[in-house]
């Protein structure tokens, strides 16, 4: 048994011996401690003399058969016998360190349990039974991450860091085809950026063919300013969500109407019969109803509707109702939904075309353009000319190429968007972050593959050298 334990401990020092082993509770614990044998000076090659024992406790964060390890070091102390020489230590283990209250292999398992994002420092600590604060630690010592080389095809993007001023917005580049990330900048301001990017060397950034971003102008002359082979891709949701963010606004603004109509009828009611105005209590009218409840039949692509033949009764409305029926009565509410519905779904059939040519495209979104520019609604005249100002990145968005692994893909930031929930959830799970760099080194560390770990960790100083 004791030999099974050693090799679990990877413990390859033969001169090794367990001495006794404890249960206590789910906890067990193992006595370890050299064998005694004549010990030479490495200095002088004098005999040593034993000056005896000192006790180590340490955590080996490892359960061997539903148990967790404590091991109980003893440490015989050595002296020189030689005055002249008189060199003094204590016997060594390779699985423990000096000062260390865990195994070597602790921070390996700490990095290990850091990939998963969603567990927090905290978690860590708890499980491992050490501070916070050395979690930390120990996970800034042994990574030492950097920028990944520049792809062909990147996707800039921000998320919402709101570590202090400075580091509140952070800038996320990733690598289109692998969705790994690149790097993650402070901020996005232009001082940043020319220092970052200028940093790079032009060989390098001249690879960068396609640059992925949403409708931000400063993302969009990066291709201008810092990758001179490249070319500007508006994302296609970032277009449509522009449109459907002006189609909710008009819904809210036609709610609002609603409500005050509503509340100056409650409010009269409650005067003509003597009753007190307590517009918490004052019920909702069917119209409000429907804008709360099926505003989706507007924002929502016609085809992913899914239109029920079968009524249901709605207590609210007191009617046997299908989706049909809601349809109806939501595009009553107002004589332009129906306008706004087709116009919105016209360009959602555009953005869905499978047309490959770019110069087909041209003409497709210059008849876009031209049916949106004469519309009676304001929603769409400001559309046709966000759509012309971006003309040429939103035709580039058609491009289509093919992966690593042999299928073809539109160039979109559907990753980029994706890995977005990402630092949200950090964040919220941290309550918080005031770290830049524990928060770059988490997100990166969670998302690559293959990032290395060091073999020989960073001192205190490097670890701690951009506090300032």
């Amino acid at each position: 048994m004791n030999n099974d334990i050693m090799k679990f401990l990877n413990i390859e020092d033969k001169d090794i011996i367990i001495s006794k082993i404890l249960i206590d509770g789910n906890t067990k614990i193992i006595y370890l401690e050299k064998i005694l044998k004549v010990e030479y000076c490495p200095a002088c090659s004098s005999r040593m003399h034993s000056k005896g024992k000192y006790i180590r406790k340490i955590n080996h964060p490892i359960l061997q058969d539903g148990y967790q390890l404590k091991l109980i070091v003893t440490q015989r102390k050595w002296r020189c016998t030689n005055p002249q020489c008189n060199l003094y230590f204590n016997d060594q283990f390779n699985f423990i360190s000096k000062y260390k209250q865990s195994s070597n292999i602790t921070p390996y398992m700490i990095l290990n349990e850091m990939k998963n994002i969603h567990i927090t420092t905290a978690d860590v600590a708890r499980k491992y039974n050490i501070s916070d604060t050395s979690v930390h630690y120990i996970f800034l010592q042994y990574l030492n991450i950097k920028r990944l080389p520049l792809p062909e095809i990147i996707s800039v993007d921000e998320v919402f860091l709101d570590i202090d001023y400075k580091h509140r917005y952070a800038l996320v580049i990733m690598d289109f085809d692998s969705s790994e990330i690149i790097d993650i900048l402070p901020n996005r301001w232009e001082e940043t950026t020319n220092a970052y990017f200028l940093s790079i060397p032009l060989e390098e950034r001249k690879n960068v063919k396609y640059l992925i971003c949403d409708m931000y102008n400063p993302y969009i002359n990066y291709t201008k300013r810092y990758f001179p082979n490249s070319i500007a891709i508006i994302d296609s949701f970032h277009v449509v969500s522009w449109i459907i963010r002006k189609i909710n606004n008009y819904i809210n603004d036609l709610k609002k109407k609603f409500q005050i109509r509503d509340k100056k009828i409650y409010e009269d009611s409650c005067i003509k019969n003597n009753r007190p105005i307590d517009f918490k209590n004052m019920p909702t009218s069917k119209e409000v109803y429907l804008l709360n409840n099926f505003k989706w039949l507007i924002l929502q692509n016609v085809e992913n509707i899914d239109y029920q033949s079968n009524v249901r009764y709605n207590h609210k409305l007191k009617a046997y109702l299908n989706t049909y029926d809601y349809e109806k009565m939501f595009f009553q509410l107002d004589d332009n939904l129906v306008q706004i519905r087709r116009l919105k779904e016209k360009y959602i059939e555009f953005n869905k075309t499978e047309e490959r040519d770019l110069e087909k495209i041209n003409t497709l979104l210059s008849n876009i353009i031209d049916c949106y520019s004469h519309s009676t609604l304001i929603m769409f005249k400001e559309f046709s000319e966000l759509l012309k100002a971006h003309k040429q990145e939103i035709i580039n968005s058609f491009i289509y190429i093919t992966d690593n692994n042999g299928n073809e893909r539109r160039l979109s930031n559907g990753p980029m968007e994706g890995y977005n929930r990402t630092p949200k959830d950090f964040k919220r799970n941290s309550r918080g972050l005031s770290n830049f760099e524990y928060a770059r080194s988490r997100l990166i560390w969670a998302n690559r593959k293959n990032e290395s770990i060091l073999a020989i960790p960073k001192s205190k100083k490097e670890v701690y050298k951009f506090k300032k």
